[in-house]
C-alpha cells in the first residue's frame, strides 16, 4: 500500500535521494503507478464512495419504531459514530449492524469490480 507521503514524493521527485532505502522503494512504486500508461493499476474506491455515515444512516432507516428514531437522533450531532455504537450495543443490534455494514461494503466492492472489469468471487 502506498502512503500519501510516497505519492507526494513521487509527484515532486525532490529529496528522494535523502529518503531511507525502504521508502525509496515505495516511492519508485508510486512513480510507476503515476506514470502507468497501460492502466495496470486501478485506484481503489475513495472514502467518498465508501461513505460509512451513509451506510449507518441507511441502517437506521431500516429499523422500526423507537429504535429507528433514537438511532437517527444519535447520528445527527458531533460524536455520531460513538453514540451510534453505544446505541446499537444498548439495543442489542450490534451483530445486525455489523452484518448490514459488511453487506453494504461487499456491494460497493462488487460494483467497483464490475465497473473496472475485475473478476471477483
Amino acid at each position: 500500500m502506498l502512503s500519501a507521503e510516497d505519492i507526494r514524493h513521487a509527484e515532486n521527485e525532490e529529496g528522494i535521494e535523502t529518503l531511507p532505502d525502504w521508502q525509496k522503494d515505495s516511492v519508485k512504486v508510486a512513480q510507476e503507478v503515476i506514470e502507468d500508461e497501460e492502466e495496470n493499476y486501478i485506484p481503489l474506491p475513495s472514502e467518498f464512495v465508501i461513505h460509512e455515515y451513509s451506510i449507518m444512516e441507511a441502517f437506521c432507516y431500516n429499523q422500526e419504531g423507537d429504535i429507528r428514531s433514537q438511532l437517527l437522533n444519535s447520528i445527527q450531532k458531533r460524536g455520531a459514530f460513538r453514540r451510534f455504537k453505544d446505541d446499537i450495543i444498548r439495543f442489542g443490534i450490534a451483530d445486525k449492524w455489523y452484518k448490514y455494514k459488511e453487506e453494504a461494503l461487499k456491494d460497493i466492492a462488487i460494483q467497483w469490480c464490475k465497473s473496472h472489469n475485475v473478476k471477483y468471487n
